[in-house]
């Protein structure tokens, strides 16, 4: 049970990492290609495929850009 614990731990690792320091080449290994992500954006709901997700990461200035602490 442990291995599969630290499988997700190190995923989600991954995907925080991602966000924070906008690597949109990373999203290929948190999200499946087919995957459609729901978010809200300027008080409009959203649904995205993953490639319209990674555009959106890939322009925008990440966290770790704008000094913000992880």
């Amino acid at each position: 049970m442990q291995k599969e614990i630290n499988e997700i731990v190190g995923f989600l690792e991954t995907y925080f990492v991602m966000l924070y320091e906008g690597d949109a080449d990373t999203m290929e290994k948190v999200f499946h290609k087919g995957a459609h992500i729901s978010f809200v954006d300027n008080g409009e709901v959203i649904i995205a495929n993953s490639e319209v997700l990674k555009e959106r990461i890939a322009g925008r200035v990440s966290s770790k850009q704008a000094g913000v602490a992880r």
